[in-house]
């Protein structure tokens, strides 16, 4: 069965700006959980991060392989039995150009034992086709990836979609300088400059103590129980 998949990622236009690209793909599977897990294996590293929109089941008659054609058609083809009885088909190939896609539909038919008429061809979103049991297609499709790399159509870097592009207002940083009053309680000797690094002298060696915010004080008890008071 053939199943058609569209997923969306961000990635970095000419500009540097983020935007959003939408991909689809078509799928040679039983189910739409084996496409999920195709596009999981098949996509990285070109695209991470990406969002599954859909997956279609397709009536697809016949999907044809060629060597080149940078776009993928659909061909509308009315088979005709005889004047009361027809059916329709429709055929999927890569071509370059309308043209060259609607030779290659008559090509694919001919020696065809039932008389047939093309009702339409058009382009498809399909940018390429996977099909996990054959090697020929799947080369096909690795070597459309790499050339969508190429134009520049993969996932933006991991650094640049974290970017919150919304202003933040900068946080004020503690002055040291801006303590208001030290008080300092049961303390026999405290050097200035000890005190100016934010060093406990009441102690038999120096241990640091927590950085003072302004409008603090800094209380040093006889005992070990250092602590912060609110200034007058």
């Amino acid at each position: 069965m053939w199943f058609q998949s569209k997923i969306q990622y961000k990635a970095v236009d000419k500009t540097g700006k983020l935007k959003t690209i939408t991909e689809e793909f078509l799928h040679d599977a039983v189910s739409p959980t084996e496409v999920e897990a195709h596009l999981y294996k098949i996509l990285p590293p070109r695209v991470r991060d990406f969002h599954t929109r859909n997956i279609n089941h397709q009536t697809f008659s016949d999907v044809v392989f060629h060597k080149d054609g940078d776009y993928f058609y659909k061909a509308n083809v009315r088979f005709i039995e005889d004047d009361l009885k027809s059916f329709t088909k429709t055929i999927v190939i890569p071509a370059d150009t309308l043209q060259e896609a609607t030779e290659r539909v008559y090509d694919f038919l001919d020696g065809s034992q039932i008389e047939f008429k093309i009702v339409s061809v058009s382009t498809s979103g399909i940018l390429g086709v996977w099909h996990p049991l054959n090697e020929i297609w799947q080369g096909d499709f690795y070597n459309r990836m790499e050339h969508l790399e190429s134009r520049g159509r993969k996932s933006a870097p991991k650094n640049q979609m974290d970017i919150d592009f919304e202003p933040k207002q900068e946080q004020p940083r503690p002055d040291p300088n801006a303590i208001t009053a030290l008080v300092v309680r049961g303390v026999v000797s405290v050097d200035a400059e000890d005190l100016g690094n934010g060093y406990d002298g009441s102690d038999e060696h120096l241990e640091p103590v927590r950085e003072l915010e302004a409008g603090n004080v800094l209380q040093l008890n006889s005992g070990d129980d250092t602590h912060l008071e609110p200034a007058a």
